[in-house]
Formats: structure tokens, sequence, C-alpha cells
């Protein structure tokens, strides 16, 4: 079915176009950069689904928000885990300068730095628009709310995400936040 075409597609097409390289020194990472946006896009892909309502009772389909629930814990996941392996715990990094003191330019060369900007640069464009497509979602279950929320605050807590996506983040706090206050 579509499942199978969805991963070949993600890895042999997307995947060695965003992190492809020619140096063969560098394959093993390479390949990891790809299984990883590969993993990226299925929970991006699954958590974007829609919930379906069965007609009679308006109650959405178990299946449905069971798997939406899954992928957002599994983004959720995904982040915080990609984030431990490209920066070390004893780094210290801080908002209050304008430069930062764990730059990925600095402790890395060529590929690893290229695939961890454009990590970053798929997380922004990725996520964020997820979190933003499961608003309707988040308002029918709060359990949704709940980890979407999740997911914008643990992006928010960590300096490093947000230096990267200052606006992303505006938009998911206001859009979650700021407006449920209001």
């Amino acid at each position: 079915g579509g499942s199978e075409l969805f991963w070949h597609d993600m890895i042999n097409q997307c995947g060695i176009g965003l992190f492809g390289s020619s140096d063969p020194s560098n394959q093993m990472a390479i390949h990891a950069n790809i299984i990883s946006f590969a993993i990226l896009a299925s929970f991006i892909k699954i958590a974007s689904g829609k919930v379906r309502i069965i007609s009679k009772d308006a109650d959405p389909v178990p299946r449905d928000v069971a798997s939406k629930l899954l992928s957002l814990e599994l983004l959720f996941h995904f982040i915080k885990m990609w984030h431990a392996a490209v920066c070390p715990k004893d780094t210290v990094t801080t908002d209050t300068d304008d430069g930062d003191l764990y730059d990925p330019t600095t402790k890395s060369q060529g590929n690893v730095t290229n695939a961890t900007m454009t990590m970053i640069y798929l997380i922004r464009r990725m996520v964020v628009p997820t979190m933003l497509s499961n608003t309707s979602a988040s308002i029918e279950d709060c359990r949704v709310y709940q980890r979407v929320l999740r997911i914008t605050s643990h992006l928010w807590c960590i300096p490093y995400f947000r230096r990267k996506m200052k606006v992303d983040l505006a938009i998911l706090i206001e859009h979650f936040v700021l407006k449920i206050l209001c």
C-alpha cells in the first residue's frame, strides 16, 4: 500500500536530497540523518491526520484519536532525543549573549553541521504547521491539546530551540496559550 511508498520516498528521494553527500567517510552519519528524517516525517504524517467522527453519536473514531495521541507523544520524544543527541548535557547555553556558547558550527565540520541546521529547519517547517493543523482536534479533545502544549513548551524551554525558532514559537504560544486566555 501507501506506507511502503511513503517510506521509499522519504528515504530515497527526500532524505538523500536533504542529507546526501558523496563523502564516503560520513556514510553512517548521513544514513542516520536520513532515517531520522523519515521517522520525523512519519510522525508528522500521522499527527496531521484528521479525526473522523462517528455520524450518529458525534464521537470521534477511537483509532484516529489514539493514532494522533501516540504520534504527538512520539513527536515529543523524537524532539527531546534529537536535542539530547545534538547538544551535550554539559554544554552551557545562555540567552543573554548575542552569540551562542554552543554553536554547532564551532564543534563540528562539514556535513554534520549542515545536517544539524537542516534538521532544525525541518522541525521549524514541519512541526509548527502540524501543531497548528491540530487546532480543531485540540479544541475537541483535551488530551490532544495537552500534547500540543507539551511540545510547544518543550521547544520554548530549550534555549537551543528558542534561539532558532523565535517567530515559530511566538506563533504557537499566541495560538495555543494567549488566545485561550482571552
